[in-house]
C-alpha cells in the first residue's frame, strides 16, 4: 500500500539549512567581540544563581525611567488583549494544510529543539575554531533560555489564564487565578526571544544578524497563535519577558568583564578600568 509522501523533512531541512547558513555567516563576522570570556566552569553556573536573584530582585533598585519602561510593557500587553479575541477568530478561520505542517516542523521548535541546538552549535563551533565570542555566545544562551524558563513560571501559574485550545475556555478573558492556567505569558515565546536577544547583543555590530534572531523568535511566537496554544497577549508578553531576560544576563556577562581596580603609579593614585580577555 502505497503511503502519501510526508513534508515533514523537507520542511524541517529548509528552517535548520537556514539557521545554519546564517550562524555560520555571523560566526565569520570579523567585528570586535562583546562578551568573549566566558568558560564552562564553576563561576559559570554560579552566575545561574546570582544573575536570577538579581533579576528577580532587580525593581527594588529601579530608578524613574525603569518604571516607565514597566508601564509601556503593561500598557502594550494590555493593548493587545484588545485584540486577543478579534486575532484568534481570523487566525482560525484562515487555517490551511501546508501552512499547518510548516508551523508543526519549522517554526514552532524554534522555542525549544531548535534553539537548544543553536546554543550547541555556537558552544561547539566557539571551542572547535577557537573563537571566544562564539563560546561565550552559546554559554550565554543556555543560562538566558534556563533563567527565563525558570521565571516565566510564576506569572504562568499565579495568573492561572485558560489556553484557547482549554476544553473548558470561556474565551480570551478566562482568568481563573493560580494553577487554574498556564496561558500566560507564552513559554516558546519566552525562550525564543531569550536566546535571539543575546545572538543579537553579541553580534549588534552586524545588523543583520539582530533582525534575523528577532524575525526567527517573532515566527516562533506567531506560530503559537496559529497552533491555538496562545492567545495574541500571551506572545506578546512572553517576547518582553524574553528580551528583557536574555538582555539583563548579557549585560551583566558584559559588566563581568570590564572592572575597575586601584591604580597606584608613580605616587599617585586612580582607578583603572580592567577588560578580562
Amino acid at each position: 500500500m502505497l503511503r502519501p509522501k510526508s513534508h515533514t523533512w523537507p520542511v524541517r531541512r529548509i528552517v535548520i539549512v537556514f539557521a545554519v547558513l546564517s550562524l555560520l555567516t555571523a560566526l565569520r563576522q570579523t567585528t570586535s567581540a562583546q562578551v568573549d570570556s566566558l568558560a564552562l566552569n564553576k563561576q559559570y553556573f554560579r552566575n545561574y544563581w546570582t544573575d536570577t536573584r538579581d533579576w528577580m530582585t532587580a525593581p527594588v533598585r529601579w530608578e524613574g525611567r525603569d518604571w516607565l519602561k514597566l508601564a509601556g510593557f503593561a500598557g502594550l500587553t494590555a493593548t493587545a488583549t484588545l485584540l486577543d479575541g478579534p486575532v484568534n477568530d481570523w487566525v482560525m478561520e484562515n487555517r490551511s494544510g501546508g501552512i499547518d505542517k510548516v508551523t508543526k516542523y519549522g517554526l514552532e521548535p524554534l522555542g525549544n529543539y531548535y534553539a537548544l541546538a543553536a546554543m550547541g552549535m555556537f558552544y561547539s563551533y566557539g571551542l572547535l575554531a577557537d573563537n571566544p565570542r562564539s563560546q561565550s555566545t552559546g554559554l550565554m544562551m543556555a543560562e538566558s533560555f534556563v533563567v527565563s524558563g525558570v521565571l516565566v513560571r510564576f506569572p504562568k501559574y499565579l495568573t492561572g489564564r485558560v489556553r484557547p485550545d482549554a476544553w473548558d475556555s470561556r474565551g480570551p478573558h478566562d482568568w481563573q487565578g493560580p494553577f487554574n492556567g498556564t496561558s500566560f505569558p507564552s513559554g516558546h515565546t519566552t525562550s525564543a526571544f531569550a536566546v535571539a536577544s543575546v545572538v543579537a547583543w553579541q553580534y549588534r555590530d552586524t545588523p543583520w544578524v539582530p533582525v534575523t534572531a528577532y524575525t526567527l523568535a517573532t515566527l516562533a511566537g506567531l506560530s503559537r497563535i496559529y497552533d491555538n496554544r496562545h492567545w495574541l497577549s500571551d506572545v506578546v508578553a512572553g517576547a518582553i519577558f524574553g528580551t528583557v531576560t536574555g538582555r539583563f544576563i548579557s549585560r551583566r556577562n558584559e559588566d563581568r568583564q570590564l572592572s575597575l581596580q586601584p591604580t597606584a603609579l608613580g605616587g599617585v593614585s586612580g582607578v583603572s578600568v580592567v577588560y578580562r580577555w
